[in-house]
């Protein structure tokens, strides 16, 4: 797999906030996510702010709830 095709697969992944769907790609990447839903979710929150091109609908509801729950 090319650096840029898992780039858009995590992508995917993230910005469609399908907390099965991204439980199960970190699984299949060994990366271990939070189990508390509240630091699972400003995981991928934050996580989603750090892509530069993120869309702006999912970039919005990020900073949402993130001003709302805190960013740490």
């Amino acid at each position: 797999m090319t650096v840029e095709r898992l780039a858009n697969q995590v992508k995917w992944v993230l910005f469609s906030l399908d907390k099965e769907k991204i439980q199960q790609f970190a699984k299949s990447w060994g990366i271990t996510l939070p189990k508390n839903d509240k630091d699972f979710w400003r995981v991928v929150y934050n996580s989603i702010l750090e892509i530069p091109d993120a869309p702006k609908g999912v970039r919005l509801r990020a900073m949402n709830w993130l001003t709302i729950n805190g960013k740490e």
